[in-house]
């Protein structure tokens, strides 16, 4: 088991996509239609809002993406066939390529606007600690209406520290 003792912010990706798409394409779409083309790169400096690894890297995703709205202040957040790119801008000859992120995000809003998550196959965590993980399993965390967390990432898998391999 997993558990994670730290400050979590924004921690899957399917989170990113979805603040990034969440007033746009994604959000928009309808519930019964595929999912649409996601071409996103997002640059993330050491001790920003998001953390990170020590160096600033840049992470771009390309695939397909989709969040399926439910009943009762929940969604999901698929991401077929989506693969990440996550390169060292210090030394951009260290880079991850095609990583399989293919994981879904299930989002249940409660009644005080908190958010639980539960991230399930393979998902890119950006956590202001570890940096950047691969976690492939079922986990989950919560966060605040403000986006503070209120649950740790906490589950069961492997948990892969991709700033390691891109130092």
């Amino acid at each position: 088991m997993f558990v994670y003792q730290s400050r979590l912010f924004a921690s899957s990706l399917a989170l990113v996509m979805w603040t990034s798409f969440g007033t746009g394409r994604l959000l928009a779409q309808n519930n019964g239609g595929p999912p649409g083309d996601v071409n996103q790169t997002f640059l993330i400096n050491p001790g920003g809002p998001f953390g990170s690894c020590a160096f600033p890297i840049s992470i771009s995703i390309q695939g397909k993406g989709k969040v399926i709205n439910l009943p009762g202040g929940r969604f999901i957040v698929i991401s077929p066939k989506l693969n990440a790119t996550i390169t060292n801008l210090a030394d951009p000859s260290k880079q991850l390529q095609n990583i399989n992120v293919t994981g879904a995000s299930h989002v249940t809003t409660q009644p005080d606007s908190s958010q639980i998550f539960l991230i399930t196959g393979r998902n890119l965590n950006v956590d202001p600690v570890a940096g950047v993980v691969l976690s492939i399993g079922r986990f989950s965390f919560a966060v605040d209406a403000d986006g503070n967390p209120i649950q740790l990432l906490s589950g069961k898998g492997q948990v892969i520290d991709l700033c390691a391999l891109i130092e």
